[in-house]
């Protein structure tokens, strides 16, 4: 079991778990049967070749009223392996401009280098959503979010109509990703 995500309204949680011998998570919802007192689980169905994506943690949340599962995934037809590497033409240099003074800034590890950094980070985190209906289960696909996009994060208003979403536009040599620029958006 990958994360465990609890329905706050009613006794349900759901859980990812990885499929035996494959390299893909299968999503689980658990409901409690109030006269018999057994939990009963279903496997939600995402449709054919979609992927959850768990890069830029857990891939799916419930909405404020439970009504909906929202769910990352991977976008139709996205590439299965990262771009490659392009061959070196020689040295990375990085210039100062003339007469600039000196400051002190903060220093942060692993952040991108180069082009090839981006494209990696750009193919990993980016992801489409989808929203699944607690009681039938039915999937449907989240308009705005066709394409892909990369979500720093999403929140529902308490009615659970209405998403609240931050999304990375811009990227930064200096900064981590939770510091990127972003587009804040209401769907």
């Amino acid at each position: 079991i990958r994360y465990i995500r609890f329905h706050p309204t009613r006794p349900r949680f759901v859980y990812s778990s990885k499929v035996k011998d494959e390299d893909r998570f299968e999503l689980h919802v658990c409901t409690l049967d109030d006269a018999t007192g057994l939990w009963s689980a279903d496997r939600i169905d995402l449709g054919e070749g979609r992927r959850m994506n768990h890069v830029n943690g857990c891939a799916y949340q419930f909405t404020s009223d439970g009504s909906m599962l929202l769910v990352k995934v991977v976008p139709a037809g996205w590439p299965s392996s990262a771009p490659a590497e392009p061959a070196s033409t020689g040295p990375s240099v990085q210039e100062v401009t003339k007469g600039a003074r000196k400051a002190p800034g903060r220093t942060y590890q692993d952040l991108l280098r180069n082009v090839h950094d981006e494209d990696k980070l750009r193919h990993y985190t980016t992801t489409e959503l989808l929203c699944v209906d607690t009681t039938s289960l039915a999937v449907s696909s989240v308009v705005q979010s066709e394409g892909g996009k990369i979500f720093q994060s999403i929140s529902s208003s308490p009615c659970g109509r209405h998403l609240l979403v931050q999304s990375t536009t811009k990227f930064s040599y200096s900064v981590p990703i939770r510091r990127f620029g972003k587009d804040v958006e209401i769907w």
